[in-house]
């Protein structure tokens, strides 16, 4: 994150010197997310399931499920799930988009 911060300082909030104005810009708010499937985070009022996954053989990427009433879930570029990830997934119920057969393109909603 910090090499974020060196290069896009607009983003990250700034001490104010006494009488500077804040500047209108977006700022980020940085957040660590966690790679378990158990541990649910609040973004913008939603609640947000990480669901890590394999990609290639060494490394650990994020999936995501959210949804209260119907849940969504979003996972690409796959290469198999992590167990506990595909215990999650596989209590949604599938809905496929007939232009994306590959299975990392399966959307699943509850």
């Amino acid at each position: 994150m910090d090499s974020l911060q060196v290069k896009f300082p607009y983003l990250v909030q700034k001490k104010l010197k006494a009488g500077q104005e804040v500047r209108r810009v977006t700022q980020l708010d940085w957040q660590i997310i966690e790679n378990d499937s158990k541990r649910p985070f609040v973004a913008s009022g939603l609640e947000i399931t990480p669901l890590p996954v394999m990609h290639g053989e060494d490394y650990v990427c994020l999936g995501f499920s959210f949804g209260k009433h119907t849940k969504v879930a979003y996972i690409s570029d796959i290469s198999r799930f992590i167990e506990d990830t595909e215990l999650c997934w596989m209590s949604l119920k599938p809905v496929i988009n007939k232009s994306w057969l590959k299975f990392e393109n399966i959307a699943r909603i509850r």
